[in-house]
């Protein structure tokens, strides 16, 4: 317990936190939070997420690894902090799920009442949970909490900030708006609600499921912002374009022929999933006027984007870097 307070110190400091003088151990109970850590062939970071879990100063909550069938030393790294630490269990599956499964198996495991999923590569500031748990105690319209995220390199350098909206105190087509236009999908990655989460499910195997759950969620409460970068997305520029990956990782086949189709299916996935929702005929025809305009938009992107990368790959990787302002090897 004292060790992993002085570690909860150190990385507050490492952050540019300032650190309390109360000792962790002095806080008040809290509500249970699952931490959901989804993760397939994620060795190379593993290590430095699960370290930067364990460093929160809100410190209950459990914190689930699901194994989607690796083939790299994850499993090892995985059981090592298993046997270390008692609030960490580790699952394996016997087989590739694809990533939309394994993100929803953690949902299905979870008994807090918050939820998180934690990516295998990025990292949370030490405050993270504690901050987001502050808010949602007090506010029960808010279903998910999140925070200004900064993007970090491979050696864990910041060099973008990236801000998000603050929904609290708009309605639900105002709450929608802002999910469609403003929102990055990384918000996905805030502290929800686990019951309203739920309502969610099943989560898609499909371009964009972060985008859709986000804009169906818009619809079932508050989004609340911490506007501090507590949230560090790790981004490998030089992968920019690497669609054929992205699709692996949703088991599905990209060849010359089905794009159109997968952004068809996107688009009519968005609107069918917020639609759910609806509260009346006027109601559903603005979700469905509002979302078709967005999911449009994005889908030609993506379009766009795939063909950029895949006829001309070095010029893409160029932008790419240009726009980020940053060279990463």
């Amino acid at each position: 317990m004292h060790r992993d307070g002085d570690n909860a110190t150190a990385a507050r400091q490492a952050w540019g936190e300032t650190v309390p003088a109360e000792a962790a151990d002095a806080r008040r109970d809290r509500p249970l939070v699952s931490i959901g850590l989804p993760v397939y062939n994620g060795e190379r970071f593993l290590r430095e997420t699960l370290e930067a879990l364990l460093t929160q100063e809100f410190n209950d909550y459990e914190l689930l690894i699901s194994d989607n069938a690796s083939t790299d030393g994850t499993e090892a790294i995985a059981r090592e902090f298993a046997e270390r630490y008692p609030r960490i269990s580790y699952q394996r599956n016997a087989e590739n799920l694809g990533a939309a499964r394994n993100f929803e198996l953690l949902v299905e495991r979870a008994r807090g009442t918050y939820f998180i999923w934690a990516s295998a590569h990025d990292l949370l500031a030490p405050t993270f949970l504690s901050k987001c748990v502050e808010i949602m105690d007090s506010r029960p319209s808010v279903i998910l909490c999140y925070c200004h995220t900064r993007f970090i390199d491979a050696e864990g350098k910041a060099f973008m900030l990236q801000r998000a909206p603050d929904t609290r105190g708009l309605g639900r087509h105002a709450r929608y708006k802002a999910a469609l236009w403003h929102l990055p999908c990384y918000a996905i990655y805030g502290l929800h609600r686990t019951a309203t989460l739920r309502q969610a499910m099943p989560i898609l195997g499909t371009l964009g499921m972060d985008f859709i759950m986000l804009t169906e969620l818009a619809l079932l409460g508050e989004f609340a912002l911490i506007p501090e970068p507590l949230f560090g997305l790790r981004l490998l520029v030089e992968k920019s374009g690497d669609w054929r990956g992205y699709f692996h990782r949703l088991s599905v086949t990209l060849t010359w022929w089905n794009p159109p189709l997968l952004a068809w299916r996107y688009v009519a996935l968005h609107l069918s999933r917020v639609c759910r929702h609806s509260t009346g005929p006027g109601d559903e025809v603005y979700l469905v006027a509002a979302g078709l305009v967005r999911s449009v938009y994005m889908a030609a992107g993506f379009l766009v984007g795939l063909a950029g990368s895949t006829l001309f790959p070095g010029l893409y990787r160029r932008l790419a870097r240009c726009h980020y302002g940053v060279r990463q090897r």
